[in-house]
């Protein structure tokens, strides 16, 4: 096997479109890295492909990072770019490290590690803060993409006696229009009403919510309520409202916003921080790389230590090789964000 003195690394982020706001701080939290320590990424390179979180877009950036530049380590953000990308990579050998909240399409492969907690985990968090409040009655408004599937589906399997999740409506993205599950809720008797939905779908129905007269009910979602611009377009209806993330140390949240005078989707940030971190580890201690050595080090048993708290690799029968961070429960207050649990 040939030996790399150089490691060169692909990350295949949405740094347009949609999810722009998170392919942006993701490789933030990168350039971060390589600014605060230089001297760690000496011998490593990282390539950035866009891929505006579309399959075709993935699987063609995937293609060229492996046959055109040559990459060692490939970083895959989110689940569609993920999910595409994996069985090119497998049969490529080239080790794969995917911020994906899925398990069941890589749980098996060889060289695909998951950087991220899976959305049962996030769904368990959020469940035992609904039961600090006495919410037992839920709704959903859906949208049709398995990032959120598999989100509701994490609520509905662990629901305890007397706890209902209940299905107001499913919605393809594009939908803008969510009359329908608004009346359900203003007719329900609900404690809290999740917009299980895309960027842009959640302000529209949260104003939709708004204007046949409901107010004050809470509110929660997946990680898009990390946008700031989803709050502001929500006329206040977000306010309050609840999500599951991964935690970030106060420091590295002051360092990130004074160099890029934002802390849009900070967990994602601190997150790609830690890949990056975990990627100048291995470039310190090895002069050459192998395919096989990147992925030994990768999937290292060890406790770490970043700018997400302690974090660990684990190998899973269930949700397979993965990394597991702390997980808490956040509440959007005007444009900041406050944990609620655990207190």
């Amino acid at each position: 096997m040939k030996l790399h003195a150089e490691l060169r690394v692909g990350a295949i982020l949405p740094l347009s479109g949609m999810a722009q706001e998170f392919g942006d701080a993701v490789k933030n939290g990168i350039e971060l890295a390589r600014a605060e320590h230089p001297e760690h990424f000496t011998n490593v390179t990282f390539i950035y492909e866009d891929s505006r979180y579309d399959s075709k877009l993935s699987l063609s950036a995937a293609n060229k990072l492996i046959t055109v530049d040559k990459v060692d380590l490939i970083l895959a953000w989110g689940n569609t770019p993920a999910i595409t990308i994996a069985p090119l990579t497998e049969r490529a050998r080239i080790p794969t490290i995917s911020v994906l909240t899925e398990y069941e399409e890589v749980k098996d492969l060889n060289y695909t590690v998951r950087f991220i907690n899976s959305n049962d985990q996030y769904a368990e968090a959020l469940l035992k803060y609904f039961r600090e409040r006495k919410y037992n009655r839920i709704a959903i408004a859906l949208c049709d993409q398995s990032y959120y599937q598999t989100y509701y589906l994490g609520i509905k399997n662990n629901l305890q006696n007397g706890e209902s999740a209940t299905l107001l409506n499913t919605y393809l993205p594009g939908v803008m229009d969510f009359k329908d599950a608004a009346l359900k809720i203003k007719q329900g008797n609900y404690d809290t009403v999740g917009l299980f939905l895309n960027p842009g779908q959640i302000s529209t129905m949260a104003r939709q919510m708004q204007a046949i007269g409901i107010h004050g009910i809470p509110v929660f979602g997946a990680d898009d309520f990390e946008s700031n611009t989803e709050v502001k377009d929500s006329n206040g209806m977000l306010e309050g409202g609840v999500y599951a993330g991964n935690s970030f140390n106060d420091a590295f949240k002051n360092r990130y916003r004074k160099k890029y005078k934002n802390d849009i989707h900070l967990f994602y940030a601190a997150n790609a921080y830690d890949f990056a971190e975990l990627t100048a580890e291995l470039a310190t201690s090895e002069r050459a790389y192998t395919k096989e050595s990147i992925l030994k080090h990768f999937t290292a048993t060890g406790l770490h230590k970043g700018a997400t708290g302690e974090f660990a690799f684990r190998k899973d029968p269930v949700r397979g090789k993965y990394y597991d961070f702390p997980i808490v429960v956040k509440k959007i207050v005007g444009t900041d964000r406050e944990v609620v649990y655990p207190k």
